[in-house]
């Protein structure tokens, strides 16, 4: 029995022995994978960081082209109802020149029609040349 108990107390001792530097490698792991961590964490806050800046940057550039969208689209609205304003303009005018033309034709066709009518009066039905000329022909002016 001596025997048994010297044999654990060899195999406790050496086993204690194993176990302090299993623990102490360990130890060194566990402090290696911290410190790997930790620059892993830094790099990653700095890409983060990074990342963010630029995102900013981005929305700071959407926001500009947002409000220039803006700004052209109610330029282009006013400008609309500025056309329209102005069409409307030009169809008014174009009704007043049609309306004109309207008269110009009617006034051309009555000429035309005074015209033909003078040219089928007969020569001898024509008052004769002098006095009564001058005044038939100031009555006949007056009277068309």
């Amino acid at each position: 029995m001596r025997r048994l108990a010297a044999l654990c107390v060899a195999a406790a001792t050496l086993g204690g022995c194993a176990l302090r530097g299993d623990l102490r490698r360990v130890e060194v792991q566990l402090g290696e994978y911290r410190e790997e961590t930790a620059r892993a964490d830094s790099a990653r806050a700095v890409m983060l960081a990074r990342l963010l800046d630029e995102l900013s940057g981005l929305q700071s550039q959407a926001n500009r082209i947002l409000d220039t969208l803006t700004s052209q689209r109610q330029a282009m609205v006013s400008m609309q109802g500025s056309f329209r304003g102005e069409l409307t303009q030009v169809q008014r005018q174009l009704v007043t020149i049609q309306e004109l033309t309207g008269q110009s034709q009617s006034v051309i066709s009555q000429l035309r029609n005074e015209i033909a009518r003078r040219e089928i009066i007969p020569v001898a039905a024509r008052p004769p040349s002098g006095r009564r000329d001058e005044q038939g022909a100031g009555a006949g002016v007056g009277a068309g």
